[in-house]
């Protein structure tokens, strides 16, 4: 009976079998045994363990029939050998001469379970390969003095431990009878990628005393051996996937010891860890031919939620993956594709149900569905409010939390409340109205997977404001790389249909409901009075609005103006009123506040103003053209509204000279008024004649139909190249300056790359696409302008 047995494990490792054996037999302690396990190796393993074996009677040799991996050859090892403690070796590693000896004085004279030494790497790494070897290194933490527990949980419940003691089998010795009980409660599985973790995981659970000593005793080999294989095969795919088996597994194992709360921490740094692998290898490495086997290979072990959680963790959390990889990935494989059947029940997401015209459109389309004969459920993240729209009796409403932290944990809460109740409802395709959502990629998977349609309700692709923090220029730079996974976009405008068809995904134009119909009495345009109705936010620009107001007052005196809507930004709010005072204007503006009825307010004034930075629809103006009212409005040439230029003067973005000069005109001469009144209300009654409830059931059956592949930029049309290409220069350049890594050089040659987009453009001018065309160069040239103010 050896006083310590060296278990190694032995798959093709022909080339480093002599010397590994050699170091295990050379060691200065004699009282050993080496216990080589060969797992059906295929090439001349086999043959030179059996010539150590024929020459040192110390060598036990235990053959596998067929390869079984680590979990079964340390089983058989242990099985075959007789020592009172036990180490553990590697085919292609080695160990120092004196460790057998060193570290088994150290253990019977500390009296613990296990010790750990150690470990010299040996290889030399080429510098392309110095992050994986600093990352095994950084593995091999310990902590650096005795511990002693009577926790059940033994050494993985000790506090911090998580981060102190490595999970490595082979750099510790083990007292025998650890060893003997980890065997009974380890599976009886075939594993080759996390067995050393699933086994080390059980042994510190079971050991209650831990001592480390800081002598290279093992030799690792880095870059050598089966475990380094880097080309992402089928069968190391399969073997990635079941990494999860072992968190599980684990977990399991845990929660039946009674373990858990103090095991806790560290089966989440696992589960992190392997899911971390699982998917990125599945996203960044996974050749697109075999991302469909090796996702059915992924779900064999980790459900579908926890997949799409973890996906999310590491695209908004940890930031490792770019969401557009998700996308591209993920939109053709068969769990993320839309079901053919027939639409009987509608979801409709936003944030909230109140305070704005989104939420307000909403609301009246959920009544359309519901009064054509669907069932509507109401997604939303805030609980119900006083002031919400008001909702159809038959409507449904749930309430999904916003993803706060970005941790994993939160977005499986989240997107596992997404599959509950899409299938508790039963619902056939979402409306997803939040089209700019800070995650939106981490929900559209998760619909998706359910195998709901998804429909993406846009406002406008031109809702963009370049002063925004680059996250989320980038975001709004990259909707059209997001919606690869909607099966429909919806949107507002010609502008944005043009724009939506020339990046390759299937749009249909509608019109958003209104508040009143068409009937309604027109205001009496008899005083001076104007309006402002919208959200009391930065980008409708309240303080130009200020600025108009004092400038008219200047010519007509008694000219007021009401502001109706509430603030979501309270300094803002702030701003404004402070901004009042200090003018004087407090008899001059009132601020009526939130209303869901407006109607009476449009009624009552005489001018309507807009003097939005951007806007995706601004149903406002159209309930001022249903009510008669002449508007004032900054340029926004996405809008048909304003394209049609019909009962409104449309003046330069923050020409407050200008706007004050269209308002003065219209507040003095009352002819003007009222021919502008009529113009507006006769626009009102071209736009709205649309039949909403049959053009949303034509949308809802087109969005189960079967979608075009996407085509790459090289063989798609001219426009849709040049889209393309703004596209994706204009997110790159985004990234470059949030990232803090674009010098001088990098911007010219980004501005060059614009200038020749711009003359790409020009190119095709005659192309029926030219509106759109035109369009697009101001996105070069507002980066441009951009990147000359930050200079």
């Amino acid at each position: 009976m050896a006083k310590v047995s060296v278990i190694v494990a032995a798959y093709n490792v022909e080339d480093y079998m002599e010397q590994c054996l050699s170091s295990a037999l050379s060691q200065t302690m004699d009282d050993i045994e080496v216990v080589v396990v060969n797992d059906a190796s295929t090439d001349k393993t086999a043959e030179i363990i059996h010539q150590f074996a024929a020459l040192d009677s110390r060598v036990k040799v235990v053959t596998h029939p067929e390869n079984k991996s680590a979990l079964a050859v340390r089983r058989s090892g242990f099985e075959a050998c007789t020592g009172d403690y036990i180490m553990y070796l590697d085919g292609d590693d080695m160990l120092a001469p004196d460790a057998c000896e060193i570290a088994y004085k150290a253990i019977v004279k500390e009296n613990t379970d296990v010790l750990q030494f150690s470990v010299e790497v040996v290889t030399e790494v080429p510098e392309e390969k110095q992050d994986a070897k600093n990352n095994l290194l950084a593995q091999m933490c310990y902590m650096p003095h005795k511990t002693v527990t009577v926790d059940p949980s033994g050494l993985i419940g000790v506090q911090d431990m998580y981060n102190k003691i490595s999970l490595n089998v082979w750099n510790k010795i083990y007292r025998r009878e650890i060893i003997a009980e980890t065997q009974k409660n380890l599976p009886d599985v075939y594993m080759n990628m996390a067995e050393d973790w699933l086994f080390s995981y059980v042994a510190l659970s079971l050991c209650h005393s831990y001592y480390y000593i800081p002598r290279e005793l093992y030799r690792y080999r880095f870059g050598c051996g089966i475990s380094t294989v880097e080309k992402l095969t089928r069968t190391k795919m399969a073997a990635i996937a079941k990494m999860y088996f072992a968190y599980t597994y684990l977990q399991e194992w845990t929660e039946k010891r009674g373990c858990m709360k103090r095991s806790k921490p560290k089966l989440e740094e696992l589960q992190t860890c392997w899911l971390d692998g699982i998917v990125w290898n599945f996203l960044k490495v996974c050749p697109k031919e075999d991302r469909e086997y090796f996702l059915e290979e992924i779900l064999k072990y980790c459900t579908m939620d926890k997949l799409v959680a973890h996906i999310s963790y590491m695209i908004y959390g940890s930031k490792a993956i770019d969401p557009s990889v998700a996308v591209e990935v993920c939109k053709d494989l068969s769990h993320f594709r839309t079901e053919k059947r027939k639409v009987k029940t509608v979801g409709s997401y936003y944030f909230r149900a109140y305070n704005g015209g989104l939420e307000n459109v909403n609301s009246k389309l959920m009544d359309i569905w519901a009064r054509k004969g669907y069932n509507v459920v109401l997604f939303t993240d805030e609980e119900p409010n006083p002031k919400d729209y008001p909702l159809h009796p038959a409507i449904k409403r749930v309430v999904i939390p916003p993803v706060k932290t970005r941790d994993y944990k939160s977005f499986l809460k989240r997107v596992a409340l997404w599959k509950k109740y899409i299938a508790e409802y039963q619902i056939d395709v979402m409306v997803y109205h939040a089209w700019i959502h800070e995650c939106i990629v981490s929900d559209e998977l998760a619909i998706k997977s359910t195998g709901a349609a998804l429909i993406a309700h846009t406002h406008s692709m031109f809702c963009i404001d370049y002063d925004a923090p680059a996250q989320y220029a980038y975001a709004n730079a990259q909707t059209s790389v997001y919606y690869r996974l909607a099966d429909m976009v919806v949107t507002l405008s010609d502008v944005d249909k043009a724009w939506w068809k020339h990046c390759g995904l299937p749009c249909i134009k509608t019109v958003n409901p209104i508040n009143m119909n068409l009937s309604a009495k027109p205001a009496a345009l008899n005083g001076h009075k104007m309006l402002f109705v919208g959200r009391v936010s930065y980008e409708k620009q309240i303080l130009d609005l200020l600025e108009i107001v004092k400038k008219v007052r200047q010519k007509v005196p008694d000219a007021t103006l009401t502001i109706v809507g509430e603030a979501d930004d309270k300094p803002y709010e702030k701003e404004v009123k402070t901004y009042i005072e200090k003018n004087k204007l407090e008899s001059a503006v009132e601020m009526a506040g939130f209303h869901t009825d407006v109607q009476p307010f449009y009624q009552a004034c005489d001018v309507m103003l807009c003097t939005s930075k951007f806007e995706g629809f601004c149903l406002t103006i159209a309930e001022s053209k249903i009510c008669g009212l002449p508007l004032v409005t900054y340029e926004l040439p996405n809008l048909d509204f304003i394209r049609e230029h019909k009962g409104m003067f449309v003046v330069p973005q923050n020409d407050i000279e200008k706007a004050a000069q269209c308002v003065v005109q219209l507040l003095t001469d009352e002819k003007l008024k009222r021919t502008m009144g009529a113009e507006a209300r006769k626009s009102a009654e071209e736009l709205f004649s649309l039949d909403l409830g049959e053009h949303w059931k034509k949308i809802f059956e087109s969005t189960l139909q079967e979608k075009p592949a996407a085509k790459m930029l090289c063989k798609s049309e001219p426009m849709e190249t040049a889209v393309g290409l703004c596209v994706e220069y204009t997110a790159r350049g985004i990234r470059k300056r949030g990232e803090g890594g674009a010098n001088q050089e990098q911007l010219t040659a980004y501005m060059l790359q614009c200038n020749a987009l711009d003359a790409t453009i020009k190119e095709i001018r005659s192309s029926t696409s030219y509106r759109l065309g035109m369009l697009l160069t101001t996105l070069p040239r507002k980066m441009k302008s951009l990147f000359m103010r930050k200079k």
